[in-house]
């Protein structure tokens, strides 16, 4: 094990950026072993060979800089996953209720609101803007 430990000695190693572009050709190799489409496998052997230079490099420094623009723009992908998960579980909760309560739109702030579901006409009272208009239920 000294023989690796004095080889890897002064270079960058792993970080998130080359675990990212190791999944990123796992990915691309599964899909070129699936449709046996000829570009994937020529992606997945990039990627490889990327992630390989940038642990054996002794540019640290540059790859340091990579690693933060990758992070950069992983954390925006999670937020924007995070939202699309907050949207779909804010439809499914809607579909979960569609027996018992309706959701209306406040006119002046457009904010939305849930109002149980057959109680006839209700003076509805947005607890954001304080407007309060009448809808049927």
């Amino acid at each position: 094990m000294n023989w690796l430990r004095n080889f890897m000695m002064g270079r960058y190693g792993l970080d998130q950026m080359t675990v990212g572009l190791l999944v990123g050709m796992m990915v691309f190799s599964l899909l070129s072993s699936l449709t046996w489409f000829l570009p994937f496998y020529f992606i997945s052997l990039a990627l490889m060979v990327w992630a390989v230079f940038r642990v054996l490099s002794r540019n640290t420094a540059a790859r340091a800089r990579e690693n933060e623009k990758f992070l950069v723009f992983w954390n925006q992908v999670k937020k924007w996953w995070n939202g699309v998960r907050q949207w779909f579980g804010k439809q499914k909760r809607k579909w979960d209720d569609r027996k018992t309560h309706v959701y209306f739109r406040c006119p002046n702030c457009k904010k939305e609101l849930r109002v149980p579901k057959g109680k006839g006409k209700l003076e509805v009272t947005c607890p954001l803007c304080r407007s309060k208009f009448i809808k049927k239920t």
